[in-house]
């Protein structure tokens, strides 16, 4: 339902020698099945014969986590070809900056890291808003928690946050619906209401609003780095081959899109997809309430969800996601475009 990542996997030629190339050649099968079979449904046993996780082969007796199954095939994805993991790294991946910022010294430390889904916590929260508020709030470390300085070496009071540096085109939310009981040594699943809105604004959880002063600053030398390379190029291109001049505007012109992304302030996402988890920790089933997409951009498209369930497919009302899929006997992982 994703029509971007699927033409790219069917486009990929699987005559040459290729990693994951089994994988790859039944997921072609299965969208091509998909799209042009009249069956009711496809079943995906071939599939899961070759695919393999942390090098074993699936147990499709035991439950897997869904969330990992998906790091874990975008993973692969990525690792075909480099076209196609330009794709998806477009598409899913995001970059969450994690700050630490000095409030003796005035030096900020910085570390970014790459994300294809964001883990948000249930438990004590009542919805999603509540849950990005506790993956971005600051915290500040004092007394026996002071931060050890990495560029003074000193004990200083600081300020450490984490917040959206980069949103993906498609972004996934992760609900952490299972604990670790301590006292009965088991896991349990998390039924509490926890809801989520049909759009959603992330422009309160990224880096522009939550360290406005840090961001223009990074802003300010990142545009000044862009410039030093301008005049490098220009000053020595009399000096160049023409493939090494090529190489030169290609890295200018890869730095210029990183920065046009990193500044994008397109903040917000329509919701087009729900995963339903019914059960207990141990078991249960996954089925999936998706938007269809409107792909030849018709003025006129009417709006249309459907039930995902095995080989039952039909058409959903998405007024009642609230009730389907905000608590009770559920486990929802959402996906934002």
């Amino acid at each position: 339902m994703t029509p971007q990542t699927r033409d790219a996997i069917l486009s990929i030629s699987t005559d040459a020698p290729q990693k994951h190339k089994a994988t790859l050649c039944e997921l072609q099968r299965m969208f091509a099945y998909l799209m042009e079979s009249e069956r009711k449904a496809y079943c995906p046993r071939s599939f899961c014969r070759v695919y393999q996780m942390d090098h074993q082969p699936l147990n499709t007796g035991e439950q897997k986590d869904m969330a990992e199954f998906f790091i874990d095939l975008v993973s692969k994805l990525e690792e075909m070809t480099p076209d196609l993991k330009n794709l998806v790294k477009r598409i899913f991946c995001g970059v969450i900056s994690n700050n630490v910022v000095s409030l003796d010294c005035g030096h900020v430390s910085r570390t970014l890291e790459e994300f294809y889904t964001v883990r948000c916590q249930v438990a004590d929260m009542r919805n999603l808003h509540e849950s990005l508020d506790e993956v971005t709030v600051k915290d500040t470390l004092e007394g026996d928690n002071m931060y050890t300085c990495s560029q003074c070496g000193k004990k200083v009071r600081a300020e450490k946050r984490a917040c959206f540096k980069k949103l993906p085109q498609i972004l996934c939310f992760n609900t952490m619906r299972y604990t670790f009981n301590m006292v009965t040594m088991l896991k349990e699943k998390v039924n509490t209401h926890f809801s989520f809105p049909m759009r959603l604004d992330m422009s309160g959880y990224v880096e522009k609003t939550l360290m406005p002063h840090h961001y223009q600053e990074e802003k300010r030398k990142s545009q000044m780095r862009r410039s030093h390379s301008r005049n490098h190029d220009a000053t020595t291109n009399g000096n160049l081959s023409d493939s090494s001049n090529g190489d030169l505007q290609r890295q200018q012109q890869t730095m210029d899109e990183e920065e046009s992304e990193d500044f994008n302030e397109n903040y917000e996402y329509d919701l087009v997809g729900v995963t339903v988890h019914t059960g207990n920790a141990d078991g249960g089933h996954y089925y999936s309430f998706i938007k269809e997409r409107n792909e030849d951009g018709d003025p006129n498209h009417q709006e249309r969800w459907f039930l995902f369930n095995d080989a039952e497919v039909k058409l959903f009302d998405p007024s009642q996601i609230a009730a389907e899929c905000f608590g009770g006997e559920m486990t929802v992982s959402k996906i934002y475009k």
